[in-house]
């Protein structure tokens, strides 16, 4: 249902647009007022959003139900004393419902099994989005580019608002779970070692010349396209020079967008993250 839903609510979204063009050119011309097609706009906007509210009622059932079966964990450690939004009162009403989200998926979802986690500070980040596994002194951003801070809390760094429905912050969560968890950033290496085997990286931007990619950026596709499409089933095949990877933040996000689907699509990688939350890699 969830994919018939999302190819509804594209096709819903491109007639929109180009209704809005026509009305545009409509409103533009010498031509006498024609109400219907300002009417025909109002009632595709109306069918777009009446999609979406079903597509996220069953994303939430769903998320609910992935919840149910591994029981209550423990509450996530976010702190959003820091987090300011200095943007317009509709954008900032559709972060905080992106953080309310990511918040309420996030809390209980990791079992008490997996160890401790250390708090998290919320930071308002107007670009890409980032995970730092410490909270920076007064030097401001300076400490993150030499690395000081206290280690007694990390940093995510989120922009939230338009385009975003709070995947963006579990994504960063997952770095933090990853950072910080007992053998999770070992498992995530091996996971990724048996996964890609001989597969060589390719440098991200090279894949795709159109992405926000830097010159040391690389990533592996294995079969990751099962569960992403485009650059980012590259981007779930990412390792870092310190041994972190993309593959934990990745499924964590997907696991939230779509549990089921990421369980059909790719079950060896789904059963993984679902492993972490379990706490079997805390031995």
């Amino acid at each position: 249902r969830r994919k018939e839903l999302s190819a509804h609510i594209e096709g819903a979204n491109q007639e929109y647009q180009h209704l809005m063009k026509a009305w545009s050119e409509h409103l533009s011309s010498k031509a006498p007022l024609d109400k219907r097609i300002g009417e025909a706009v109002k009632a595709k906007d109306a069918e777009r959003k009446a999609l979406k509210a079903e597509y996220e009622s069953d994303q939430m059932d769903s998320r609910k139900a992935l919840k149910q079966l591994l029981g209550q964990g423990q509450k996530h450690q976010l702190d959003f004393s820091s987090y300011k939004i200095d943007k317009k009162p509709e954008l900032a009403e559709l972060s905080k419902k992106a953080t309310d989200s990511a918040q309420s998926f996030l809390d209980g979802l990791v079992s008490e099994k997996a160890g401790e986690i250390k708090p998290a500070a919320i930071v308002y980040q107007a670009g890409r989005e980032f995970y730092f596994p410490k909270l920076p002194f007064l030097l401001g951003w300076v400490s993150l580019l030499i690395g000081a801070g206290s280690s007694k809390r990390a940093t995510i760094g989120y922009a939230g608002g338009i385009g975003d429905d709070g995947a963006s912050m579990v994504h960063e969560y997952g770095h933090h779970l990853e950072a910080n968890l007992p053998g999770v950033k070992k498992a995530a290496g091996e996971f990724l070692d048996r996964r890609l085997k001989d597969e060589k990286p390719r440098r991200l931007r090279d894949v795709y010349p159109d992405g926000e990619f830097g010159r040391m950026e690389y990533g592996a596709k294995d079969n990751f396209d099962k569960a992403f499409s485009g650059v980012r089933a590259w981007y779930a095949g990412k390792r870092y020079s310190g041994g972190d990877t993309e593959v934990v933040s990745m499924g964590l996000e997907e696991l939230y967008k779509d549990p089921a689907g990421f369980a059909e699509r790719d079950t060896d990688y789904c059963e993984f993250i679902v492993s972490i939350l379990q706490g079997k890699f805390n031995e």
